[in-house]
């Protein structure tokens, strides 16, 4: 630890040394050799924390590699309190009644976006297709499908009959897990209850997703079902004031 400590100072010493010509006042040269001994700690005392406990931290990391790209997160920020916060956002859609609202894939940065939400794709459909290790990724999927369900669960069309708790259960990733490792998993129930919920919500022009997210779960392309059921439920949340 002293020796990783005493490398960054001085390496952190040396930076600061070659800035202290370009100071005008002690005050300033203190505060940099503040921040730089301050930053060079955080660090070493990160890469020995993560070297120490890189076991620890796994199932993090793999969590977030296999976080979609579409989440319950990135929807509440289309929820209507959301919406009606942003002052500028409400001064649009009092002076402009055709407001709408879609996704951001316009300029560099949208290409960039969309560009990595393919690779993601492409990589869960491998994972699928290898038929193995499920308990890295499945979970983090239902996790999200849930969540993003129970955002909608206000909505008026949501079917008065299914219990948000009725949702978790048939999604629950350990029965769901269990009923894959013995060939006794009920699919099609799964897929149905998700249907039902999406169906009366979904904008019309949306609906051929959903007619999709159960072909491609019939045929066992549950990478292509996954990213139509997310793209339905980003369908759901966007026309909130079309």
């Amino acid at each position: 630890m002293d020796k990783i400590l005493g490398s960054c100072r001085r390496r952190w010493q040396f930076k600061i040394n070659n800035d202290h010509g370009n100071l005008k006042s002690t005050k300033e040269r203190a505060e940099i050799d503040f921040a730089g001994l301050y930053k060079a700690r955080r660090r070493c005392l990160h890469h020995l924390h993560f070297e120490n406990d890189q076991l620890a931290k796994q199932p993090m990391i793999l969590q977030n590699a296999w976080t979609p790209p579409i989440t319950a997160e990135t929807l509440k920020e289309l929820s209507l309190d959301q919406i009606t916060s942003n002052i500028q956002l409400r001064h649009d859609l009092l002076f402009d009644r055709n407001l709408r609202f879609r996704p951001n894939f316009d300029g560099a940065s949208g290409k960039a976006k969309q560009r990595k939400a393919e690779r993601y794709w492409n990589r869960l459909d491998r994972a699928f297709r290898s038929q193995e290790n499920y308990e890295e990724f499945l979970p983090v999927l239902l996790d999200q499908v849930v969540q993003s369900l129970a955002l909608l669960h206000h909505n008026d069309n949501w079917p008065k009959h299914i219990t948000m708790d009725a949702v978790r259960s048939m999604l629950n990733p350990d029965l769901i897990m269990r009923g894959l490792a013995t060939n006794t998993l009920d699919l099609k129930s799964r897929v149905q209850l998700v249907v039902s919920i999406l169906h009366h919500m979904c904008p019309v022009e949306h609906r051929p997703r959903i007619q999709l997210f159960v072909l491609y779960f019939s045929q066992q392309c549950f990478a292509k079902g996954f990213r139509q059921c997310f793209a339905t439920l980003e369908a759901i949340q966007l026309p909130w004031f079309d």
